[in-house]
């Protein structure tokens, strides 16, 4: 059943989904295997490039809204968002939040009296072709999950009502084929050595509030993730437990998906607008988030009276965040902490005041010092660096980012320390790149190219010793076909003389 309308008109003003570079391929710790996103299917894939057989059952992700995973510290298995269909309302309230499931039953009684509403104000019946022509103009998810729940007590009493309408029996065959799909997303953890048919450990569920963007702790049990619900702009961000059990919101309404763990496993970095959610001002924050134990730390103020909130510090107790730097951002803002602590990202440089007839200055790539009392840009040279800093991804001991253009399919590769810049793949004329490059090991990088021979899409393999290599000569052709698109030419027309 359809009722994340308005959480993917979120995504997408989050530019957190559309059509844009995205993830596809995430190796292990160890570099020994991939997983990869092929024909909407999640494969196992050995570093030979050699292609298993889908993951989870052979469950497609092409609903996730988000496609994408992160590996256990140790290899063994990952945490991803995936969408779970459930029965019974009975059984979804035991996996959702009691908000969520109070919301929605408070809604009830104001279900049936809405739908009879919406169809009443229908000027003209017979364009009324599905569920989406008759939302109200608030609360849309929480009247359909409630819709839904009526349809399955008071079957008679919703047909009754949609039959109204031209097309209420196509409305009632929409309703019935989603009755015992209720949509729910869910972060769950997959084990690699389990058997196909074990089903994964869930740990976070959502209804109205969706939990996405799983990152884990690189040293202790936590995930930190995204929850959207319909009535913010912005989603918040949460740390729970690998078993589930516990769980913190750290922050609301940040900026964008670019948040990330710091080396020590404790503390989380994320972007949070100064303005709008859209408004490319932003303010780069840190928050240490898990106690040296690696639990999770309690939210800081505490109830001591129905009226009041006192804060309470203590080392187990979530501190306040901490401001690093402003910056002027890319749409897509991301932060890439490295090894030795010190945080990579984006920026175009720039001095308030300044006047709007300013010439377009380009992003450049700049490093906040460990401490984070200093700030450094890296030295590219002048024109080197594309202008579209939206997808990068740093090599795992923090000396290369690798760069991919959305415009077009070229890949770059930049030293850190020196700002040496070398395009390791191409650009070719029509195509644009639709898949995040992934790093195998320090030295070795991922990514999707143009073959040369067969002019299709094909995922590669580079290294500055042994150049680059096809990891999917052996896959079926349509297997990457998405993963580069070209652009057909614009039609020409004819004027007359």
């Amino acid at each position: 059943m359809k009722i994340l309308a308005r959480c993917v008109c979120l995504l997408t003003a989050l530019w957190l989904c559309g059509c844009y570079p995205e993830e596809r391929i995430w190796w292990s710790p160890k570099g020994d295997r991939a997983i990869v996103a092929v024909n909407d299917h999640l494969h196992l894939v050995t570093a030979d490039g050699t292609l298993g057989e889908p993951l989870l059952g052979g469950d497609s992700i092409e609903d996730w809204l988000l496609k994408t995973i992160t590996w256990l510290p140790d290899g063994t298995g990952f945490v991803c968002s995936r969408k779970r269909h459930v029965r019974t309302w009975e059984e979804t309230k035991k996996l959702i939040s009691a908000q969520e499931a109070e919301r929605i039953e408070a809604w009830l009684p104001m279900v049936l009296p809405t739908l009879e509403f919406e169809i009443a104000r229908v000027k003209k019946p017979g364009h009324v072709k599905g569920l989406q022509a008759l939302m109200p103009a608030h609360d849309k998810n929480v009247f359909l999950a409630g819709l839904w729940v009526i349809f399955e007590r008071q079957r008679s009493d919703v047909e009754k009502v949609l039959r109204k309408l031209p097309q209420g029996e196509k409305i009632m065959a929409e309703l019935d084929d989603a009755r015992g799909k209720i949509s729910i997303f869910e972060l769950c953890v997959v084990k690699l050595d389990q058997s196909t048919e074990a089903s994964p450990q869930g740990i976070a569920w959502g209804l109205l509030e969706l939990p996405l963007m799983p990152k884990i702790s690189p040293k202790h049990e936590a995930v930190a993730f995204l929850q959207f619900n319909e009535d913010t702009e912005a989603p918040d961000l949460r740390v729970t437990s690998l078993d589930g059990k516990t769980s913190l919101l750290v922050a609301q309404q940040i900026s964008s998906g670019g948040f990330q763990w710091m080396p020590d496993g404790r503390t989380l970095v994320f972007t949070k607008s100064l303005g709008q959610p859209k408004d490319s001002l932003q303010s780069i924050q840190q928050i240490t988030v898990l106690q040296e134990s690696g639990a999770l730390m309690k939210s800081s103020p505490d109830s001591r009276s129905e009226d009041s909130r006192i804060k309470v510090e203590a080392p187990d107790r979530l501190p306040e965040v901490r401001l690093l730097a402003l910056a002027l951002m890319p749409e897509r803002a991301a932060l890439h902490p490295l090894p030795d602590g010190r945080i990579l990202f984006a920026s175009q440089p720039i001095t308030l005041p300044v006047v709007e007839s300013r010439p377009k200055l380009e992003p450049l790539l700049h490093l906040i010092s460990a401490d984070g009392r200093s700030l450094s840009t890296i030295p590219t040279a002048p024109g080197d660096l594309p202008t579209d800093l939206n997808y990068m991804t740093v090599s795992p001991d923090g000396k290369l980012v690798a760069v991919v253009e959305e415009a077009t399919d070229a890949v770059a590769v930049v030293e850190v320390s020196s700002g040496k810049t070398e395009v390791i793949s191409a650009p070719h004329p029509d195509w644009s790149c639709e898949t995040v490059p992934a790093w195998k090991s320090a030295t070795e990088l991922t990514f999707a190219a143009l073959d040369e021979k067969t002019h299709s899409p094909c995922w590669m393999l580079w290294s500055a010793e042994k150049g680059t290599r096809s990891l999917s000569s052996q896959w079926p052709v349509a297997a990457t076909h998405d993963w580069l698109s070209e652009r057909k030419p614009e039609p020409t027309t004819k004027t007359n003389p």
